[in-house]
């Protein structure tokens, strides 16, 4: 059987980086080492029962029930698949190839892939560096999603190992809450263990990041700055424009961790002016990115699902686009959104059963915002400068995914890029309010 073959050619993958887990930490730190592994295999054992399902009930009827599960990393997986066989077989029918394999891919990427005979661009929705190194993959092992589920699981628990070296510049307890958060959590876990690399790659770089600017603000080594460029410029490869968003949070988390000083005050006053100056140009900057958002907003709301709408009913009866709106309706689109992403689904508003599954999450979530709020207030007052980059971060990536949202479930994939940083302030909150001492350790 397919499934059984590939498993044995790919089981090596998890096997090698469990020993490189046991050469790194066993001995230094074997608290760490036993609650990477048991994650790590706990991911595993759950990607492979999801791959042997699909591929059991893939030889027998339409595979809906693919996306009920694995949601847009199928899609994704099945676009790899079919980038990989373009130059293997022009004859290929459209239904061996998606339907009778048990996979997923859009009409209009087979249409740009055997009927205009070209490869699709990176930045073409649902495509991107992920999509042609899962298409590498799938050209050499075949059509074998698992070792790419494989690979998810090591990113997954990779970026919790991230956020607890992160979390060791405020204290010990704080970094082992955070890890078992970052290991734990339904959401990351489903992610890391059945999508297809795009949101857990992202929420990994994004751990690499923060820990680089954080080591870079306090020890200022050189050093780290190549590596944040390199993570500035990798990122752009999973999400677009991406790179420019996480260049404007090193920028200005750098320079509010500046000592106050005539070299700052001469910054500022520049940049005043520079403002002043430019005001209208800034105004329609601004109003530019907002209208962006709002026509993503615009065609997620039309195309259906559980979703939410941040618009008057008449605003998505136009279309394509939406009526002119003035400066308070801006304002009322982006605060509107940006509680929308943080705090859907609403616990008054259970309208599916994927929506009730979520639900035990969902309480945990709204107890970490609050217990956050007195994580956020206690660094301001003791770890300043060790949690800027934090709260810029959350602020902006928060603020440029909820304006473009709409679709309850793809708001609660995204709002785990800034998961990590609410795991932190609300480890933080925590042990601040059961009295521990929150020095360096």
């Amino acid at each position: 059987m397919d499934f059984f073959r590939i498993l044995f050619i790919v089981l090596p993958i998890p096997l090698i980086f469990t020993l490189v887990l046991a050469l790194l930490f066993f001995k230094r730190n074997s608290f760490l080492f036993f609650a990477l592994l048991i994650a790590f295999w706990a991911r595993i054992f759950f990607s492979i029962g999801y791959n042997f399902y699909l591929s059991e009930k893939s030889l027998h009827d339409y595979p809906e029930h693919v996306l009920m599960v694995g949601g847009d990393g199928e899609f994704q997986s099945g676009h790899a698949w079919l980038i990989s066989v373009l130059n293997l077989d022009k004859d290929v029918k459209k239904n061996d190839l998606m339907w009778k394999k048990g996979f997923f891919s859009d009409i209009w990427i087979y249409e740009v892939l055997f009927l205009q005979d070209h490869y699709i661009p990176v930045h073409y929705y649902q495509v991107g560096f992920y999509t042609y190194f899962m298409a590498v993959l799938y050209s050499y092992f075949g059509y074998s999603p698992l070792i790419v589920n494989f690979i998810n699981c090591m990113l997954g628990v990779l970026a919790a190992f991230l956020i607890y070296q992160l979390c060791l510049i405020f204290n010990k307890r704080v970094a082992n809450l955070s890890l078992f958060l970052m290991l734990w959590w339904p959401s990351l876990f489903f992610w890391s263990a059945l999508t297809k690399l795009k949101i857990t790659g992202m929420i990994f770089l994004s751990a690499l990041f923060l820990l680089l600017t954080s080591k870079f603000i306090l020890q200022k080594k050189i050093i780290y700055l190549p590596l944040i460029i390199a993570t500035t410029v990798l990122v752009d490869l999973f999400r677009v424009k991406f790179s420019s968003i996480f260049a404007g949070i090193f920028i200005f988390s750098l320079f509010l961790t500046f000592k106050t000083g005539i070299t700052k005050n001469i910054i500022s006053m520049f940049g005043c002016i520079f403002l002043a100056l430019n005001f209208n140009k800034l105004v329609l900057m601004i109003k530019k990115i907002l209208d962006s958002g709002i026509t993503i907003h615009h065609g997620v709301v039309n195309t259906g699902g559980v979703i939410y709408k941040l618009l008057e009913d008449q605003h998505y009866l136009k279309v394509p686009g939406f009526y002119p709106l003035s400066g308070v309706d801006y304002l009322k689109y982006y605060l509107k959104g940006l509680l929308y992403f943080i705090f859907e689904p609403f616990l008054t508003n259970i309208s599916s059963k994927n929506i009730l599954i979520f639900l035990p999450q969902q309480i945990l979530w709204y107890c970490l915002l609050v217990l956050s709020i007195f994580g956020v207030l206690y660094c301001i007052r003791c770890f300043r400068k060790e949690s800027i980059v934090l709260i810029v971060y959350f602020f902006v990536i928060a603020s440029m995914l909820a304006i473009s949202g709409g679709n309850i479930g793809t708001d609660v994939r995204h709002r785990d890029l800034i998961s990590p940083v609410v795991f932190i302030f609300g480890s933080l909150g925590l042990m601040h309010l059961l009295g521990y001492k929150l020095k360096k350790e």
